[in-house]
């Protein structure tokens, strides 16, 4: 005859089906984000959208999709980490965390408090100085050197 469950096994049980809940319900919000982005449903223009889509898009396109399973995955996981500690399975926490899992992370890591505009992310691919600043600055540097060296 087998044993009745005893109470930790419940509650081991019972934690183990919330936090794959939890992970669905993240996945879910991950999917639903590139969803609305891929069907232009938000953003304010095509660049906007293509900022965030272009990751996910193989040569011709198309979503590729083991990147986009990859992306609904970590939306998942991430759900699961802020609904461990919780005494209730909240499934509404689960999906928005799928949904902005990316500028959570973000936030967290760069300790900013909003996401960078497409003109932000235009100035990092810039070079910092022009050609003819470099050649100045190349210049002034063989003038100062030569104020030290001649005696």
């Amino acid at each position: 005859m087998a044993e009745p469950l005893s109470f930790s096994t419940t509650l081991t049980f019972d934690l183990g089906l919330k936090l794959l809940f939890a992970f669905i319900a993240g996945l879910i919000g991950s999917l639903a984000y590139v969803s609305v982005l891929y069907f232009k449903f938000i953003g304010r223009s095509n660049q906007e959208r293509m900022l965030i889509l272009k990751p996910f898009l193989d040569k011709d396109g198309a979503i590729h999709f083991f990147k986009l399973l990859w992306y609904c995955c970590i939306g998942g996981a991430i759900a699961v980490l802020f609904q461990y500690p919780e005494p209730t399975f909240v499934p509404v926490q689960s999906f928005l965390l799928g949904i902005s899992w990316p500028a959570i992370v973000s936030q967290h890591i760069s300790g900013r408090m909003k996401d960078p505009t497409v003109n932000e992310m235009s100035e990092l691919v810039k070079p910092q100085a022009t050609k003819e600043e470099e050649k100045q600055a190349k210049d002034d540097l063989k003038i100062i050197k030569s104020l030290f060296t001649k005696k």
